[in-house]
């Protein structure tokens, strides 16, 4: 009687292949695992940043405290970080955040908006978290966990209808 069965070779072939696929599956779920939790925690950092960034210009419009309108017109590039102010706190996750203010330029080169009390301002919120530096803004696995909220602003604001 002729019985065909499996060689050892073909066996440790077929169970390293097993392996392999098995890896495989493993590594592609904690892979969408850990996109999914980074996609919960932008959620959040995206409110974090927009509340920073209205209170802050908020600040500037109502100069508190005194001086705080001066100081952010009269700057060019940083104008707050967490590193002086301390972290911000929101759903019980502390941000760390840089505020950039730089005047905006017309394509003549020449600051928009430079009649006096008409300047023109862009400010860009850096916010972080998982980390107290920037260039250190990483969670394994889920990559950089920092975002940017950006806005135009008059030094007189619109008037109101």
């Amino acid at each position: 009687m002729n019985r065909r069965a499996f060689t050892f070779t073909e066996l440790i072939l077929a169970v390293g292949l097993l392996a392999v696929l098995l890896l495989t599956l493993v590594a592609l779920t904690l892979s969408t695992l850990r996109s999914n939790q980074k996609a919960a925690l932008l959620g959040p950092a995206s409110r974090a940043a927009k509340t920073l960034l209205n209170e802050t210009l908020y600040q500037v419009e109502l100069d508190r405290p005194a001086g705080t309108r001066d100081s952010f017109w009269s700057t060019n590039g940083l104008w707050r970080d967490s590193a002086v102010e301390g972290a911000f706190s929101s759903g019980g996750i502390d941000y760390q955040y840089a505020i950039y203010a730089n005047t905006v330029f017309d394509s003549s080169g020449a600051p928009l908006g430079k009649d006096p009390g008409n300047r023109v301002k862009k400010v860009d919120l850096v916010l972080w978290w998982y980390s107290t530096r920037p260039q250190q803004g990483y969670r394994e696995g889920m990559g950089r966990l920092e975002l940017q909220a950006s806005r135009l602003v008059n030094e007189i604001p619109p008037p109101t209808p």
